[in-house]
């Protein structure tokens, strides 16, 4: 379990097959998807985000920035 704080605006994290974190953040536009391994990024509305998030978790294969 990550127990690092998160940010302000932070709903959710994953952790991809790696071990890259992916954080879920309310913005004025929607819901952010990053992705800390490959840097993806998507704003997309909370359900799709949280369904994109869980989605790229389960296939993303960069490893953690250092």
């Amino acid at each position: 379990m990550d127990s690092t704080a998160r940010p302000a605006g932070d709903i959710a994290r994953h952790t991809t097959a790696a071990g890259a974190t992916i954080a879920l953040a309310t913005t004025d536009r929607g819901t952010s998807v990053i992705c800390g391994g490959c840097e993806s990024e998507w704003v997309l509305p909370e359900q799709a985000a949280r369904d994109r998030a869980q989605a790229h978790a389960k296939t993303c294969r960069t490893l953690p920035k250092p």
